[in-house]
């Protein structure tokens, strides 16, 4: 499931990891609407991605994200197919661009959420390397100041990332996208603890049937 506000690229990171043209993109205006969409590719096989609305400060906020997000996440569950859940998380931000509100964001997201799914913080159109670099310095150093602990602490520790998914062209400089092979890495093993997660659920779910089909016939 991929989140953030809305211009930081979602859409065309979708595309690029399903190597198709799937996710209407526009640099200018959101193009994902309604509730999450899940996107899958015979070039790309073995991997389902969910695009989310752009989180937009008075508008789509992050208490409307959170339900839709939280609605899909429940009615994957009540199919009790631990394959279909979703795995993990990519909250997307822009490497040129990150305010206050948008850590607030940030921050409450990853307290809903981190008990629940790992996730990886992504910084997306990274054209400059160095620049992104500081960046993710300054958002690292105030995450850390702000998140809150939790019991898989040291087995979901959040990832930084950079990507570029679609080649740039800055000051008649061609910057080649990078950062697509090191982030699939990341959520593959990422990705283990959320199936992990997503199978003790299930028997979870299984054994709570079975208890109550047991109590029926007492009763």
């Amino acid at each position: 499931m991929i989140l953030g506000n809305t211009g930081v690229g979602k859409s065309t990171l979708v595309n690029k990891i399903l190597k198709s043209n799937l996710a209407k993109t526009d640099k200018h205006k959101p193009c994902t609407m309604g509730k999450p969409k899940s996107y899958e590719s015979e070039t790309a096989k073995g991997i389902r991605m969910w695009d989310s609305r752009g989180i937009e400060n008075g508008k789509y906020n992050l208490e409307a994200a959170n339900k839709e997000v939280i609605d899909t996440i429940n009615n994957l569950i009540k199919d009790n197919d631990p394959d279909k859940f979703i795995h993990c998380i990519w909250y997307c931000i822009h490497s040129n661009r990150f305010t206050n509100e948008e850590m607030d964001n940030l921050i409450s997201f990853y307290n809903s959420y981190t008990d629940k799914l790992p996730i990886i913080i992504v910084f997306t159109i990274a054209e400059n390397p160095k620049k992104t670099n500081g960046m993710i310095d300054y958002v690292q150093k105030e995450f850390n100041k702000k998140k809150q602990i939790n019991i898989y602490e040291e087995q979901n520790d959040v990832k930084f990332l950079k990507v570029l998914a679609k080649k740039s062209k800055i000051l008649k400089e061609n910057i080649e996208s990078y950062g697509i092979h090191n982030l699939m890495n990341e959520t593959c093993e990422c990705a283990k603890i959320g199936i992990e997660r997503a199978c003790i659920q299930s028997l979870m779910k299984q054994g709570e049937k079975m208890l109550k089909e047991e109590f029926r016939e007492i009763f």
